[in-house]
């Protein structure tokens, strides 16, 4: 959709799992425009700054040396994150995000917190088993 809506001139793509890696390798082949990375993007050196970045907010892996113990670590790993996209963003930039479930969107500190739309989608299998069929799409927009 954002190569079809968006028209990027340059689509850099990180994707952490290799197998779905090479599935982007053919994809970048049909779309030129695309550049494909495999890595994290939280542990790549990247440099310039994105007019948009759509990110996947489920975390793949831990932080090295990160405990997942409580709520507090996690708000700590988003605020980290956030800064860290923040970085990536020029300033009228925009972050954007599925969110699954009908519940509250996490807040990103910096960014003003935006629902564009919620909608209903084929049944999606969550990390902790249970299907999912509701979606938000959302966008973080950086406070001034």
């Amino acid at each position: 959709m954002i190569q079809q809506y968006l028209k990027p001139e340059r689509h850099d793509i990180f994707e952490i799992e290799s197998t779905i890696y090479q599935d982007l390798l053919a994809f970048s082949q049909r779309h030129p425009s695309v550049q494909p990375f495999c890595g994290d993007w939280n542990r790549c050196h990247i440099e310039g700054n994105y007019d948009f970045i759509f990110f996947d907010p489920f975390d793949y892996r831990m932080e090295e040396g990160a405990q997942v113990e409580g709520l507090h670590c996690e708000q700590d790993q988003r605020a980290t994150r956030a800064l860290k996209m923040r970085a990536l963003l020029n300033p009228d930039g925009v972050l954007c995000h599925p969110h699954f479930g009908d519940g509250d969107v996490p807040e990103l500190p910096g960014f003003a917190t935006v629902i564009v739309e919620r909608v209903k989608v084929s049944p999606v299998r969550m990390a902790d088993e249970t299907l999912c069929e509701d979606v938000a799409i959302v966008y973080h927009k950086p406070l001034a």
